[in-house]
């Protein structure tokens, strides 16, 4: 059963039902029989308004004589029986999907305009469900309104209790109940195949022949369904025509027969036994198996949590040491800031000390050089008196000389004393700016 977003009656112009449906009948997979029976039926009214009750039980009673549950496409049959084959022909088939129910309705109506028929039958398979459309191209009036299509449908709905004829005024109200009745599906994890498989629609278009307009009645001929129905491939007939059958065909090997088909039957129950045991292996191995992935991701969770830890303890230790290294930092700072300094005043003591040395150095080289003088004099005075007396004057003025230039020294000295001092005082001041 469909369940629909809006009621019946938003789509439809007005509808005629009966209490019965195919699965009421016996006819489990019917539907396609049944539509095709539909779609030749209201092709061949030429009052629509007299498609009633009557008639759609007469179509379930043709589709009750199908009775294998398996479904038979449109194609077979058709071919399978001679009075589709006989009144109807097909004129195209075609493969849509669900989202492209509006451009069917347009591709059928403009097909059956350009060939000039007054009314055109699609039968649409939806594997497991089949249904008619019949498109009317010609004037339907029903009071102010106009008759455009016919729905057969014989599946129970939401809105009709069983079969039922439904009438619309238009192609887009067709459309729109054509798409709630097949929605497109969508499942997770669906590729296109998939997705063509779940959501095509087999598209039958079908007209009346010659014998079909001309038909007098559209009566079923159930003797020659029953027996082209027999014919077809899968059917199954019933428990006691089977009995006969084998009694009126086989009476000396029945029994035979029916052990051959025993000891297939056990088989077949060993077989089926069998895959069961190996399914339920399977199982408990893909069990197992999925046991062990959720013991592998708690495994995992646990050492990302635990290389989590050992990355914040790391973190941790790297920020206890640059605090550390700039702890270090700051004390070699203030250690080589304090021995800048005390070097700074040790500076005049050892400056003092060097004038010292140095005077005293000169001091001892004067007095060497007096004594060598003295040699030097003590040695002449042997010479002649002129030239001693000349002598005396020359190192009297040497030693004015040496006077002069030692003063000449001292001065200089002095002065670079003052300028050394100068330069040290502007140091201290600069580091200690600095420093502030």
């Amino acid at each position: 059963m469909n369940i629909f977003k809006k009621s019946l009656e938003d789509y439809v112009l007005f509808y005629t039902q009966t209490n019965q449906s195919q699965y009421s009948n016996g006819g489990v997979s019917s539907c396609t029989f049944n539509a095709l029976e539909a779609t030749f039926q209201i092709l061949s009214k030429q009052n629509l308004l007299h498609l009633n009750k009557k008639i759609l039980d007469n179509i379930l009673l043709v589709g009750c004589h199908y009775k294998p549950s398996t479904h038979r496409s449109f194609e077979e049959i058709f071919l399978s029986f001679s009075r589709y084959q006989k009144y109807t022909k097909v004129l195209v088939t075609k493969q849509f999907l669900t989202k492209q129910i509006s451009q069917m309705v347009n591709y059928a109506r403009q097909y059956s305009i350009r060939n000039n028929l007054n009314r055109c039958g699609i039968v649409i398979t939806k594997p497991p469900e089949t249904i008619s459309v019949v498109l009317l191209n010609s004037k339907i009036e029903l009071g102010e309104k106009e008759i455009k299509s016919v729905i057969f449908d014989s599946h129970r709905r939401k809105d009709h209790s069983g079969a039922a004829f439904i009438f619309f005024e238009s192609d887009r109200k067709l459309v729109g109940y054509l798409k709630q009745l097949f929605p497109s599906i969508k499942l997770n994890d669906m590729d296109l195949m998939q997705y063509e498989m779940l959501n095509s629609l087999e598209v039958n278009l079908v007209s009346l022949t010659d014998d079909g307009e001309n038909a007098k009645s559209t009566d079923v001929n159930y003797q020659l369904l029953k027996h082209e129905m027999r014919n077809t491939e899968g059917f199954v007939p019933s428990v006691k025509d089977f009995k006969n059958e084998i009694l009126n065909e086989f009476p000396k090997n029945a029994r035979k027969w029916i052990k051959v088909l025993n000891s297939e039957n056990q088989l077949l129950f060993q077989q089926i036994a069998n895959f069961n045991k190996i399914f339920e292996e399977q199982q408990k191995k893909n069990q197992q198996f999925q046991r062990e992935l959720d013991l592998n991701q708690q495994m995992i969770t646990e050492k990302n949590n635990l290389i989590q830890l050992l990355c914040k303890q790391i973190e941790k230790k790297e920020k206890k040491m640059r605090r550390k290294k700039e702890q270090v930092k700051k004390e070699n700072q203030k250690e080589e800031n304090e021995k800048k300094k005390e070097v700074k005043k040790n500076k005049p003591h050892e400056k003092e000390k060097k004038g010292k040395e140095n005077q005293e150095q000169k001091k001892a080289e004067k007095q060497k050089k007096e004594q060598e003088k003295g040699k030097k004099i003590e040695e002449e005075e042997d010479n002649d008196v002129d030239e001693k007396g000349d002598e005396e004057k020359q190192l009297k003025e040497n030693e004015k000389k040496e006077e002069t230039e030692q003063e000449i020294i001292e001065k200089e000295e002095k002065s670079k004393k003052e300028k050394k001092k100068e330069k040290d005082e502007d140091k201290d001041q600069n580091e200690d700016y600095k420093q502030n």
